[in-house]
């Protein structure tokens, strides 16, 4: 470290401790984000590789691993609380991998809302951009995502209502911003013990179709709540697509299964169709030829179900199923009919449309009366004006290249410097003679 050390950590909370006659002021604080070398508990021996880590992180350990990142737990000294570190192993393996990587930097810095991941600071160990080949991200500690929560039986109608409530708030944000995130799935959204709920992973996350007129790929979202259109028209949708996937997660929240579990693209369509029905005419003669003559020639035509009908004995068996692993035996159908909210089965019932076009926005869905204990119209029906610039990362007219990786590689150089700096000078302003030891 630079100058003389100043400050040291308490070795039981991680919490700065200054000498004597000392005031944390901006020297200090430029100090605490000096980069040190350290190893980090937790991870396995073929996962390890040195973490270069500013002084101001304290009490790492690792708590997720994947071949695109590690995140670890640590203590921010300034925050005075927990925050998750994540890894960029290898952003720049391809064109994908820099792109999605790219892509997340600049839409974790600028979102800011309550119930969506944000940046709190970034870095990179590298001395240059030649030698730039990882990165570091700071972002709240979030709990459990919502695939891990579901094991454990416990989340009542009262509970899939707040996390609608909340993902669908976060959702109108990212949409105001003309960003779809295109992977909604229950791994991206995580909730605490309060059930407080964030949007996590940008990974996937682009423009709006409809906004930019530019083509999109089809691959994107889980197949399991993976939006009919994104299938049938392939490049073409929009940001309903994130609507759908959060009616899945929804449904799979209140039945304890997962709502179309098709083993293929075609399987996923077929059990689209026998739930919603066949689309209209209109929705038919917008797909390309393969997709009408699939729609029309190869499915059988299907009227839509009664949503009641289909989610009462579903929504029942999962009622029974969590009651019994709570050793509460014998109830009866009357009383397990109590608990089923019928204004659950209406909101699937509004959000699963086939067409794009007759579902609704992020911003209709929140005005259902499913959600109407939590939903305040003075500060959920306000117009959100955030715009993002993405023209770093996406070719913008059909058949313009997008950035190869070095281009991706050179403006994540750029970009983290900038940030970097940004949130340092904001720290200095922040939390300078915030603390004095006498």
């Amino acid at each position: 470290m630079s100058g003389n050390k100043t400050f040291q950590f308490d070795q039981t909370t991680g919490d700065l401790i200054l000498t004597i006659n000392t005031v944390l002021n901006s020297q200090i604080i430029k100090q605490l984000h000096e980069i040190h070398e350290i190893q980090v508990p937790g991870l396995k021996p073929d996962q390890f590789t040195a973490w270069h880590v500013p002084y101001r992180y304290q009490k790492l350990k690792a708590i997720g691993t994947g071949a695109y990142a590690i995140v670890c737990e640590a203590y921010d000294v300034l925050l005075k609380k927990k925050v998750a570190i994540k890894k960029m192993n290898t952003p720049f393996r391809d064109n994908l991998y820099s792109i999605r990587s790219l892509r997340e930097l600049i839409l974790l810095k600028n979102m800011n809302h309550e119930n969506v991941v944000n940046l709190f600071y970034c870095w990179t160990n590298s001395t240059s951009a030649q030698s730039f080949d990882s990165f570091y991200v700071v972002m709240p500690l979030v709990g459990r995502d919502l695939s891990q929560v579901m094991k454990y039986n416990l989340l009542a109608d009262e509970h899939v209502q707040y996390i609608a409530y909340q993902t669908l708030k976060g959702l109108k944000y990212i949409h105001s911003a003309g960003i779809v995130h295109r992977d909604l799935k229950p791994s991206n959204i995580a909730v605490d013990a309060q059930v407080d709920a964030k949007i996590l992973d940008f990974g996937l996350a682009r423009d709006d179709v409809s906004e930019n007129h530019i083509g999109m790929t089809g691959y994107v979202v889980t197949r399991y709540y993976r939006a009919p259109e994104v299938i049938t028209r392939w490049q073409t949708y929009n940001k309903k697509i994130d609507v759908w996937s959060i009616a899945c997660i929804c449904a799979e929240l209140l039945t304890g299964e997962v709502l179309f579990k098709g083993m293929d693209h075609i399987q996923q369509v077929m059990l689209v169709t026998t739930l919603c029905g066949t689309p209209d005419e209109n929705f038919l003669s917008s797909l390309e030829p393969n997709s009408q003559n699939f729609m029309r020639q190869t499915l059988a035509h299907c009227e839509r179900q009664n949503f009641k009908d289909y989610f009462m004995p579903r929504i029942a068996g999962h009622i029974i199923r969590k009651q019994n692993s709570a050793g509460v035996q014998n109830l009866t159908e009357q009383q397990v009919n109590d608990q089923i909210n019928p204004k659950a089965i209406e909101f699937l019932d509004f959000l699963l449309e086939f067409d794009p076009e007759k579902r609704p926005t992020a911003q209709q869905a929140l005005q259902h009366p499913y959600l109407a204990e939590y939903y305040y119209a003075e500060e959920d029906d306000l117009e959100i004006e955030q715009v993002i610039d993405t023209r770093d990362f996406e070719g913008y007219q059909t058949g313009q290249e997008q950035m190869e990786v070095s281009g991706c590689k050179n403006r994540a150089w750029e970009l983290l410097t900038t940030y970097r700096d940004e949130f340092i000078e904001k720290a200095c302003l922040e939390y300078s003679s915030v603390i004095t030891i006498e």
